[in-house]
């Protein structure tokens, strides 16, 4: 019984500590999101920043990918998202020097089983305020884009855009 009381503090400890950072984040200078003027990302346009931990808490930055082609997928692990993933999974087996980046607003432990129960091979980030997917326009799922060496963006799926088209453009891109 009393471990259970123990558990409960330390919940509600955890809780009012997340909601002090959320309280705080906003008020302390270094900790505010820098949204660029452009609203919304645009085809041959520079690609938004991303700049995320990944699902082992190491941090990733796009700009570190200049010179790579990069595969952006936002994705929640619905089955239209599963299909994408699984796609992706075998995309990246043939063109392995393209980079594949998922980005998710799942929790670290739900996106890490997500990774190892889909054998991805490609690296997950996160994002659990969705801010780099509101950044992207990206909020519905699955939504990919495709940047090309420069840091420009080839290719954004339109929301509704179905799965089958989206991977078709995917490879179609690749392949070329």
């Amino acid at each position: 019984m009393r471990h259970e009381y123990k558990k409960i503090a330390l919940m509600v400890l955890v809780m009012i500590s997340a909601e002090l950072c959320l309280y705080m984040a906003p008020r302390l200078p270094y900790r505010r999101l820098q949204v660029p003027s452009q609203t919304q990302p645009t085809i041959d346009g520079l690609a938004p920043s991303i700049c995320l931990q990944d699902v082992h808490g190491h941090w990733h930055n796009l700009k570190d990918l200049h010179g790579d082609t990069v595969v952006i997928v936002f994705f929640c692990g619905c089955k239209a998202c599963q299909q994408v993933n699984e796609r992706l999974v075998s995309m990246k087996r043939q063109h392995s020097s393209v980079a594949i980046l998922g980005i998710t607003a799942m929790s670290p432990a739900d996106a890490r089983e997500y990774v190892v129960r889909h054998n991805l091979n490609f690296t997950v980030l996160l994002d659990p305020f969705s801010r780099v997917s509101t950044l992207w326009s990206s909020s519905r799922c699955p939504s990919c884009w495709i940047v090309d060496p420069t840091e420009k963006l080839k290719y954004g799926s339109l929301p509704g855009e179905s799965v089958s088209s989206i991977l078709t453009t995917i490879g179609i891109y690749l392949s070329s």
